[in-house]
């Protein structure tokens, strides 16, 4: 029983931590590296999105971090966001285990003019539209 018991748990490791139920859509690049949405997890209520992005980075980051995956709220009408947990990764497209950040620090931040993160949170505000 055991056995089995450890296979599923490796099947789910697996499974949760390939981006296989992500459905990435590049919104932007720069000279860090591409950025993308996934489109099909956003989510909304009265007031607020919440959505997932994602970097790809053209070199590593860190302790040798190749991709940066977010879970943000965001507020259209302020044109604002704030980032909730990263994961990041040392593999391209968010693939492998990530090592989970929580952000203790949820201050309201209006993207810079023409950044791969106001061009991401437009896309996002206009697909909830």
């Amino acid at each position: 029983m055991q056995k089995y018991t450890l296979l599923i748990q490796i099947a789910f490791l697996t499974v949760i931590s390939s981006n296989g139920f992500a459905d990435w859509e590049k919104v932007s690049t720069n000279h860090h590296g591409s950025f993308f949405i996934d489109f099909e997890t956003i989510t909304s209520d009265r007031s607020y999105i919440y959505y997932w992005d994602l970097g790809d980075l053209n070199s590593p980051i860190g302790e040798g971090y190749l991709s940066v995956k977010s879970y943000n709220k965001g507020n259209c009408a302020a044109f604002s966001r704030k980032p909730l947990k990263n994961s990041f990764h040392k593999k391209p497209m968010g693939q492998g285990i990530g090592l989970t950040q929580k952000i203790e620090n949820k201050n309201w931040v209006t993207p810079p003019k023409n950044s791969s993160t106001e061009k991401i949170l437009k896309a996002a505000c206009n697909y909830i539209k």
